[in-house]
């Protein structure tokens, strides 16, 4: 069972792995069951692990099965919203077009393209008015995780991936996941000199180094994301990848530890303040 809401925070997102990928490891345990029928809070971030993990779980066979929330009406209504609850268990998809939306509902991508981001900056445009920069910045880091995930990770389910707008701070959270080969083992057998993971990670994020899946690869691509998402955007990111967590500091800066944890993929999330421009000139005239 899990017992502690289910937030955005890294620290939440750590302590969800630790709880969860080991007991998915574990041989002759089916079927595998996650309880989150008493979980206080759920956002988009759980939201995207849980259910690339299930993805994973179905393709290899596995009985697998997530207990949603039952009792407290703000977690399963975004059960419901997120598409949790209608991937899972069939319930009705999530009405995106209502005018009260603030989620983009779960997403699976095989291919990066300039659209696939269409559904956050659909969702930013309903409640706010930003800049062209800003929308341009947004969009190209959503389409530069899932190419990274096209290029490199030989995801069986692709890449998953939920969002979510929230009004009171202004601000957009994405997570994108893949089940896939992480970080450090894209990078290591093309580059065996690095030793770990977080090592690895701390190559990406300084850019100039690939796992060159692709002959156009120029190993730019977590390094122009990370620059986007803190310097561009003004706004939080973490990686997490194997066994190894890759997160921004207050000054933007890379920190990485060890999650404790081994996932089997890559998780990449995070949080951008979303500035209103018609507001602000509005309250400035």
């Amino acid at each position: 069972m899990i017992d502690f809401a289910l937030g955005d925070e890294r620290e939440t997102v750590i302590q969800l792995l630790r709880r969860v990928c080991p007991f998915l490891a574990q041989e002759g345990a089916d079927p595998k069951q996650i309880d989150l029928t008493q979980i206080e809070y759920l956002g988009p971030f759980a939201v995207a692990i849980l259910f690339a993990n299930s993805q994973a779980e179905r393709l290899a066979g596995h009985s697998h099965e997530i207990l949603l929330p039952i009792e407290r009406p703000k977690v399963m209504g975004f059960a419901r919203f997120s598409g949790l609850h209608h991937r899972l268990d069939g319930g009705p998809a999530p009405d995106v077009s209502h005018p009260d939306n603030q989620t983009v509902p779960l997403e699976i991508v095989q291919k990066a393209t300039w659209k696939v981001a269409n559904p956050v900056i659909e969702l930013v445009r309903r409640h706010v008015v930003i800049s062209d920069d800003d929308e341009t910045y947004l969009r190209n880091s959503v389409t530069e995780v899932i190419q990274n995930v096209e290029d490199h990770a030989e995801s069986a389910i692709g890449a998953v991936y939920c969002a979510r707008f929230l009004k009171k701070p202004r601000k957009i959270r994405v997570a994108i996941v893949d089940r896939g080969l992480g970080i450090g083992t894209t990078l290591i057998r093309k580059h065996p000199e690095i030793r770990s993971t977080e090592v690895a990670l701390r190559r990406v994020v300084d850019g100039g180094i690939s796992a060159r899946s692709k002959p156009n690869n120029l190993g730019l691509g977590i390094s122009n994301l990370w620059r986007q998402i803190t310097q561009q955007l003004g706004g939080e990111i973490f990686i997490v990848t194997e066994g190894a967590i890759g997160y921004s500091d207050h000054t933007g800066h890379l920190c990485t530890s060890n999650v404790g944890a081994h996932f089997a993929g890559t998780g990449v999330f995070f949080t951008v303040p979303v500035v209103d421009k018609e507001n602000d000139r509005a309250r400035n005239n």
